[in-house]
């Protein structure tokens, strides 16, 4: 009996290394998103240090430019969650191609599972047929010599 040969194994082979490039897409994508949300809590601990403490008199260019800055944070604070958002997304992109390729993966390695089978079977009816073969044979080996 031939050694089993899967026919698809290169394009498992292939599949598999889709599947892995989109596993380390996932993980960057993960990473960008872990780091984006950092720096909105970072902006959130900013806004909270700077909030203006009454401590003695405070001139109008203070309370201006301290307004001016909790504005910019509120902005920055803003245009951060719109990119938490933006790397949720892509992190959601990159999981769905992700399943889709495990998917199609574990497909091929079902069929390449059950493709082993069959031919373990296959390969065990030849056996059997051969040793009957030879049973059939002694029999009428003895049957002829008697």
């Amino acid at each position: 009996m031939k050694r089993f040969k899967f026919r698809l194994q290169r394009v498992l082979d292939f599949k598999t290394t889709l599947k892995k490039e989109s596993e380390r897409e996932l993980a960057r994508r993960n990473g960008e998103l872990h780091s984006a949300e950092r720096r909105a809590e970072e902006i959130l601990e900013e806004q909270d240090k700077a909030k203006l403490e009454s401590q003695g008199t405070v001139t109008a260019a203070e309370l201006l430019l301290h307004g001016n800055y909790q504005a910019r944070l509120r902005e920055v604070l803003i245009e951060q969650r719109l990119m938490v958002l933006q790397a949720a997304r892509a992190v959601e992109d990159a999981r769905d191609a992700y399943l889709e390729k495990a998917i199609e993966t574990e497909t091929l390695e079902n069929v390449k599972e059950q493709r082993h089978t069959e031919h373990k079977e296959e390969a065990q009816r030849e056996v059997r047929k051969e040793v009957d073969e030879m049973v059939v044979q002694r029999y009428r080996f003895r049957k002829n010599s008697n």
